[in-house]
């Protein structure tokens, strides 16, 4: 039902590239990605009608790997020069290019070996956030050790601004983003029909603009749509006769784009009668995009799509229950799926309480 996002390459930096979310549907998502927006709007003529669904959340970061103010998370790409600066410092998950070991490398694609998430993070929120989950994880040959470390750091409120994390800015409750599309809440970065985001300091919310923006790889209509929230449209589009026009920024070849952000969203929501829809179709959260992606439902984590990896797919089915997750090489590749597993599995192997299910699903009304 929902377009995939686009998706970074191996040259790219970690980062929470895109969200998609679906009405009435799913508890906690977060993620981890990079960014500088001008507060002005450039072709205001081109933004399309968004919504904000009641109950939900969206919190927008900003995070610098040195230490400047908004310093647009200069990276050198594979180089990891800035493994212990700004928002790196004295922390185990790093924000680079790419190429350091276990959770700090990227896992490939399909084609040559690698496949999909790392799961690295533990089974229920601790105090309110992710945290690693101490342990030896291997990612594309490498492996690296770690210990538990909650990663409220990346999503709390405390920022460069008011003196308690450096390498930070903190933009909550950011409205703007979605759609509302064929029963869902919608937004989809990618393809012909996709929409370009950019957050907007001065009204705290997203500017969603009528076309897809910035490419991945390479310049073909195939790999157009990436979200690159603090990015301007400004510096991705131009204007011809009245169009919106990407003018060929890509991903992973152009360094003045903002790798380095994330975003975290919550959503309260009411499990409706056999989990379906009021059209009757299965109720289904979906998300398609990269990296270092968390759904937490009730504080259990349902779908993990953890590590810097090619496009991963999450499917969170509320009317059977069923989680599948999936890896496509590049935008368009054929997907390859984990086997899969249900809602109620994954609260089973949390310890969490199983008393508000009907087989592999919420109970109606819960």
């Amino acid at each position: 039902m929902l377009k995939p996002f686009g998706k970074k390459t191996n040259t790219a930096k970690r980062a929470l590239r895109v969200l998609a979310v679906p009405l009435a549907a799913c508890a906690l998502m977060f993620g981890a990605t990079s960014a500088s927006a001008d507060q002005a709007v450039p072709f205001g003529n081109h933004t399309v009608q968004t919504v904000n669904p009641t109950g939900t959340t969206v919190n927008l970061f900003d995070y610098w790997v040195v230490d400047g103010d908004n310093d647009s998370s200069a990276n050198i790409n594979n180089d990891n020069g800035n493994n212990n600066t700004g928002i790196n410092k004295g922390h185990q998950l790093k924000f680079n290019g790419g190429a350091g070991t276990g959770i700090n490398k990227w896992t490939g694609k399909v084609i040559i070996g690698g496949f999909g998430r790392l799961s690295f993070v533990k089974n229920t929120l601790v105090n309110g956030y992710p945290s690693i989950n101490a342990g030896t994880y291997t990612s594309y040959n490498t492996s690296g050790a770690y210990t538990d470390e909650s990663l409220a750091y990346l999503f709390n409120s405390d920022s460069q601004a008011n003196g308690k994390q450096n390498g930070k800015a903190v933009y909550n409750n950011v409205k703007g983003l979605f759609q509302l599309k064929g029963g869902y809440y919608v937004y989809d970065s990618y393809g012909s029909n996709g929409n370009y985001a950019v957050y907007n300091h001065t009204t705290n919310s997203f500017d969603v603009y009528d076309k897809a923006g910035v490419y991945k790889d390479s310049v073909s209509d195939a790999n157009r749509g990436q979200f690159f929230p603090f990015d301007s449209a400004g510096k991705v589009f131009k204007e011809n006769d009245g169009q919106l026009s990407p003018i060929g920024i890509t991903d992973g070849t152009n360094d003045k784009l903002n790798h380095h952000f994330g975003m975290s969203m919550t959503t309260e929501f009411v499990q409706p009668t056999g989990g379906k829809t009021t059209d009757n179709n299965d109720m289904v959260f979906k998300f398609s995009g990269d990296d270092d992606v968390w759904v937490y439902i009730d504080g259990v984590l349902v779908g993990d799509l953890g590590g810097i990896h090619e496009k991963a797919t999450l499917d969170i089915n509320f009317a059977t229950g069923v989680v599948r997750v999936g890896h496509i090489d590049g935008a368009n590749g054929s997907p390859k799926y984990f086997p899969d597993t249900t809602i109620k599995a994954m609260f089973k192997a949390a310890g969490a309480d199983t008393t508000n299910f009907r087989d592999n699903t919420f109970r109606d009304s819960t």
